[in-house]
């Protein structure tokens, strides 16, 4: 059996899936043309009634999402454009957060995709561990019902 995915370009393999016209990489040479082509991706997502996304935007933009985060670097007003495009994916992803869907996916692509980060707290205090350990002595003892 065939598999419908052989031989086939990024473009064609991105029709079958979500209809992004996908060139092979877009002659981009400035902020504006790289807006246009972005603009036109938002557009289509609207369109579609789909939302838009990094690996979406990676493929119209002809490149992978891992090498979207460095698409413009050498450039900072085109990397400056990227970088609005890239806000206005994780803010749509953001307001899916907070729109009561199980949060478990959202957050881990914001954590793989925007830098999201787990904090816990620890906290110190001057305390000697014979100190903690008579402490923790004491309420094993009260816990038993024996008092000194």
């Amino acid at each position: 059996m065939q598999n419908m995915y052989n031989k086939k370009s990024p473009a064609e393999l991105n029709e079958l899936s979500l209809m992004i016209p996908v060139k092979d990489q877009p002659d981009i040479s400035s902020p504006e043309e790289l807006f246009a082509v972005v603009s036109d991706y938002f557009e289509l997502c609207k369109i579609q009634n789909t939302l838009p996304t990094m690996t979406g935007l990676a493929l119209t933009l002809g490149t992978t999402r891992k090498d979207l985060l460095y698409f413009c670097s050498s450039n900072p007003k085109m990397q400056a454009a990227m970088d609005q495009a890239k806000l206005i994916i994780i803010e749509y992803v953001e307001r899916m957060l907070i729109s009561g869907r199980p949060p478990i996916g959202l957050i881990f692509w914001l954590k793989n995709n925007d830098d999201w980060i787990d904090k816990t707290e620890v906290t110190h205090s001057d305390k000697k561990i014979s100190d903690i350990l008579d402490d923790l002595e004491q309420k094993g003892d009260i816990i038993k019902g024996e008092t000194s």
